[in-house]
């Protein structure tokens, strides 16, 4: 039996989360930048631009999510108050996400990072994270921090290279090409940047108390807000202002489901450092494209899996308080049970309800003085 008394600590505040929640919502751009192109090529602005928007629509209906859902749960403890069984199939769906999600992570970090048999160092590095992630996780969004925002500077200021570059990325857009069932499926090969979001929900279970709540009344929208809407609207800004301006890069091609660029191929995988590359130029260029590739790999790397051990820490709570819903409910009808196995307790409750034994007659009086 689960011990009632055994609660999660919720000490994970604002920073933590945004953290947890970049390293899988905002790391996004690092693949699906190169992957659009590789659906779309030069147009693939015009899919990259309404991926943003329904991200944003995403993220401000996660903002009441996490406001309704204090104790976590994400998509389990939303929809099990309708069924029981779309809440369970869910909650699997969530657990095979964060196998497959932890292990793509590793992967396409070690590829960004360029290094040979990239599978065995993800398998390897993900044994490593899993003893990290026993520290706790505070300690995790603590690490996730810090591995963040040296990150999101690296992003800005390869924005701010790329402004110069987005006269001449309007030039080379084109528009969609195909029909729209071709479209569409390009749409949804590349709307995968959506999943992350799902990692702040999950996560409402070890987010700090707004002031003024308890554990029997909770709130957390203090945290998981901020959160949410710093973290939307760079992956919003960013990933629309990248996308167009990687428009401007000359003589890419598209071969096999990959993109090849002049004197590099297979720059899907790592788009971003290759802009670096380009739009600073020079042996700087060089140097700021190794920049991209080491933080962004090591974002990836660390924060898919740790992501996944927080969201199941989330789906944790929300089972144990279940759990202990159940526990309570089940002593209080071992107790009723007991009560009616006493003398007299049955023939009481029955004259309550108006029930007489045989024989008996019953009366009913009627206008007794107040």
């Amino acid at each position: 039996m689960i011990p009632t008394n055994v609660k999660r600590p919720r000490n994970v505040d604002w920073k933590r989360a945004a953290a947890i929640l970049y390293g899988d919502w905002g790391t996004s751009k690092a693949y699906v930048i190169g992957l659009a192109f590789a659906v779309a090529g030069y147009s693939s602005f015009w899919l990259i631009a309404p991926m943003c928007v329904l991200t944003a629509l995403v993220g401000a209906n996660y903002m009441v999510i996490c406001r309704l859902y204090p104790d976590g749960g994400g998509v389990y403890a939303s929809v099990r108050h309708r069924s029981e069984v779309i809440s369970i199939v869910g909650a699997f769906l969530l657990i095979a996400d964060y196998l497959v999600t932890a292990a793509i992570s590793a992967l396409s970090a070690f590829q960004y990072l360029g290094v040979p048999h990239p599978e065995k160092f993800a398998a390897m590095s993900i044994l490593i994270i899993g003893l990290l992630n026993l520290l706790g996780p505070k300690q995790t969004g603590g690490l996730a921090f810090l591995i963040s925002i040296p990150t999101a500077i690296v992003v800005v200021v390869l924005g701010l290279f790329s402004l110069p570059h987005i006269s001449e990325a309007f030039g080379h857009l084109q528009p969609l090409h195909g029909t729209f069932a071709h479209n569409w499926a390009g749409f949804v090969g590349i709307v995968l940047a959506l999943s992350g979001v799902e990692a702040i929900a999950n996560a409402t279970g070890v987010m700090k108390l707004d002031p003024g709540s308890t554990e029997a009344n909770p709130r957390v929208t203090k945290t998981s807000t901020p959160a949410i809407l710093i973290v939307m609207i760079e992956v919003c800004v960013f990933t629309a202002l990248l996308g167009l301006a990687m428009q401007a890069l000359q003589g890419l091609t598209i071969a096999n489901g990959d993109v090849n660029a002049p004197g590099a191929e297979g720059v899907r995988d790592y788009m971003l450092r290759y802009m670096g590359q380009v739009f600073v130029g020079g042996a700087f260029g060089h140097a700021f494209g190794f920049v991209i590739s080491i933080v962004f790999g090591l974002l990836l790397l660390y924060i898919g899996p740790a992501r996944s051990y927080v969201q199941a820490l989330g789906q944790a709570k929300a089972r144990r308080a279940e759990v202990l819903a159940l526990q309570r409910e089940h002593k209080r009808l071992e107790a009723r049970r007991t009560a009616l196995g006493r003398p007299g307790v049955i023939e009481a409750e029955a004259r309550r309800l108006g029930y007489v034994k045989p024989g008996e007659r019953p009366y009913v009086i009627e206008n007794l003085p107040k």
